[in-house]
């Protein structure tokens, strides 16, 4: 399995601000928002936990969002290149299972990531250089692009699921609810988190193996957004 890198080299903060040098780094900022979870840092208690004020880190990043883009360049390069993954002959339902297993797998190194990407589509935004290869790959078997369109947003959406139920698992806030790190993901039976993280594994292929399967029997067509669309030169958000 590819290992996370978290590789942290060259990040791309914000214009900074005039003022006294930071003792602290760009590197050091992403850290800690990654620690913190992709959907839950903020910069008050990235600040705290570096032991600095809040002013400081605008020096280096001017605001949340700019800090979250940052953060997605690591997330994106944490993605297995296609041809590592795909056979050059293999067909749609091997492309869609191995998008589905590497699209888990990242949202697994990156706390939070679910949530940030439910809020786009898989293919927009900081995601849309991940996934053109993977959209091409299917189109080049006749795959249409409101069927693509659909399989990738039922798969991102359960596989969305899966991470919310994995969050209580492992201990994350949800609002100001605490959830014991116990807690399972079957019926009234607690399980430690190693255990829970393989079960969720297998919910997740079973997912993956119902929802191909559905595709094999009929696949509907949702029509993509502009961005979504080879000759177009729309801009996709973050």
């Amino acid at each position: 399995m590819h290992e996370p890198s978290h590789h942290l080299s060259e990040p791309h903060p914000a214009a900074r601000k005039a003022g006294r040098k930071p003792r602290f780094s760009a590197e050091d900022v992403i850290r800690e928002a990654l620690d913190l979870g992709l959907d839950r840092f903020s910069l008050s208690e990235i600040a705290r936990r570096l032991g600095v004020g809040t002013s400081a880190l605008y020096r280096v990043y001017d605001s949340r969002e700019a800090l979250l883009s940052a953060c997605m360049e690591i997330v994106v390069a944490e993605f297995t290149d296609i041809d590592d993954l795909v056979d050059p002959g293999a067909d749609w339902q091997q492309i869609l299972r191995a998008w589905a297993r590497e699209y888990w797998r990242v949202c697994g190194v990156f706390p939070g990531l679910h949530d940030i990407a439910y809020d786009q589509a898989p293919e927009e935004g900081a995601f849309h250089p991940v996934f053109l290869p993977w959209r091409d790959r299917l189109a080049a078997l006749g795959i249409t692009e409101a069927q693509i369109y659909f399989a990738m947003a039922t798969l991102r959406d359960n596989i969305t699921g899966l991470q919310v139920r994995m969050d209580r698992l492992r201990g994350r806030h949800d609002g100001d609810q605490e959830f014991d790190r116990a807690e399972t993901l079957t019926d009234g039976v607690t399980v430690d988190a190693d255990t829970g993280e393989e079960l969720a594994g297998d919910q997740a292929e079973q997912t993956f193996d119902f929802v191909i399967a559905g595709l094999e029997n009929e696949w509907p067509e949702w029509q993509p957004p502009a961005y979504f669309r080879p000759d177009s030169k729309a801009a996709p958000t973050l």
